[in-house]
């Protein structure tokens, strides 16, 4: 817990500036989490220092605050960056302070878990329904087309693409609804870490993991290899984990997506992280310099357009 007490407020919040709405947003977040009520009026005043500040805006979104969005921890970073450092004069809370504080994120930390977990289940009812009044998709719809993949156990509501979003015991959890010009969203509140659709038997000695739909449907139709699409970079390292445990014995291959334009190069990179942790290989697709595409999709279809 924070040693920082509430008096200290005002000249921690000194070091950070109000003027940006995300930085006003989170620093609200943090200050409730930590002091509850009691902070609004320290947030309050920082806040008018904006010369965007409305005091109407300001209740309402401290209204609106969800317990366990953003911690303390937070604020005092920003003020860290801004140059704070606590003074070694300042009175510190008394243990029974600190004690009600623990008590209290252990309550906000419950509370917040209950609420994920009503929000996922809440979630997964929904794509039960969607995934049973859709039908079976044949190949037809405008992003399969573009993509020149088929369809591998996804369905049609008419006008997106429902991608079902799986755990490692078959339970659906969410969907990905891919709309026609490729625009992609997962079910609000859904959960997404460690979901994964599965293309292909999933029990064959060759497991291949990747990030997107397009590019699990091209590789399972050019290698023949079981595909789990992962749907994000930050989600290939649990969905490998998942796989690792239920199917010790497979070779797991990470095909990335090449981000090379992108600093850091994440697809590359949490597909090596992923690897790692389960002993896995790692196949990544070149580009040319002036070549476009970033993954195994890409790849392919430059080289089909070449070939034609």
């Amino acid at each position: 817990m924070s040693l920082v007490g509430i008096k200290e407020l005002p000249r921690l919040l000194a070091h950070i500036d109000p003027t940006d709405r995300n930085t006003w947003l989170k620093v609200g977040m943090g200050i409730h989490a930590e002091f509850g009520e009691q902070g609004f009026t320290y947030w309050d005043g920082w806040a008018q220092g904006a010369p965007n500040y409305r005091a109407q805006d300001a209740r309402a979104v401290w209204r609106s605050i969800h317990q366990g969005e953003v911690g303390f921890g937070t604020v005092v970073h920003l003020a860290k960056l801004g140059g704070w450092r606590p003074d070694p004069n300042a009175p510190r809370p008394s243990k029974e302070e600190i004690d009600a504080r623990t008590r209290r994120a252990e309550k906000v930390r419950r509370e917040a878990e209950a609420q994920r977990v009503e929000r996922q289940e809440k979630a997964a009812q929904r794509a039960q329904k969607l995934l049973s009044a859709a039908s079976l998709e044949a190949g037809r719809h405008a992003y399969l087309v573009k993509k020149q993949v088929g369809a591998h156990g996804v369905n049609f509501d008419g006008y997106r693409l429902l991608i079902p979003m799986r755990a490692i015991e078959g339970r659906l959890w969410n969907l990905q609804c891919i709309d026609p010009r490729g625009g992609k969203r997962f079910l609000a509140g859904g959960r997404v870490t460690g979901l994964f659709h599965g293309i292909g038997r999933l029990v064959a000695s060759t497991l291949v993991i990747c990030e997107g739909y397009a590019t699990g449907a091209t590789l399972y139709e050019e290698t023949g290899h079981a595909v789990a699409v992962a749907f994000n970079a930050g989600n290939l390292k649990p969905v490998a984990q998942a796989l690792r445990e239920r199917y010790p014995e497979a070779s797991l291959i990470l095909a990335a997506d090449n981000d090379r334009h992108t600093p850091g190069n994440p697809g590359v990179a949490k597909a090596h992280e992923a690897a790692l942790a389960v002993g896995g290989r790692v196949a990544v697709p070149e580009f040319d310099d002036d070549e476009p595409g970033t993954d195994w999709n890409d790849w392919h279809n430059n080289r089909r357009e070449v070939a034609a």
